[in-house]
């Protein structure tokens, strides 16, 4: 299926700032790598790393969701993510299509309003996601 607009869904109200959607914009033939964009269910932006940057510790931002000129398809490759499962651990990891970086909270850091990072992927615990 072939999206041709970038009007995503948008809620309001107490808590969906902090509610994420995931659009599977491409199939791949590895069943847990197939290609994402995650939007804010508040705002409809996509979640990005700036300007595909390849840093670690680069901070994630959320960014009007745009077309990628490659396929045609929602999301540009900062704003494209393969979602995975880990089952050593459990949970998912979010990796970065166009960094190949995991989405991270900085050293598990519980502190409200700390900002989630991208950083090299590892068998670690502030790397996993649960998505329900």
């Amino acid at each position: 299926m072939r999206r041709t607009s970038t009007a995503l869904p948008r809620f309001s109200g107490p808590g969906y700032e902090q509610g994420w959607n995931f659009i599977k914009v491409r199939d791949l033939d590895w069943p847990t790598w197939d290609e994402w964009i995650i939007t804010n269910a508040h705002s409809g932006d996509c979640l990005a790393i700036p300007a595909g940057s390849r840093v670690d510790g680069t901070g994630s931002i959320q960014w009007t969701c745009g077309t990628n000129p490659k396929d045609g398809r929602l999301g540009i490759e900062d704003q494209r993510w393969w979602v995975r499962y880990d089952s050593y651990l459990g949970g998912y990891q979010i990796v970065n299509v166009k960094s190949g970086k995991c989405l991270a909270i900085p050293a598990g850091n519980t502190t409200p309003g700390i900002q989630a990072i991208q950083w090299t992927c590892a068998s670690a615990v502030d790397q996993r996601w649960w998505i329900f």
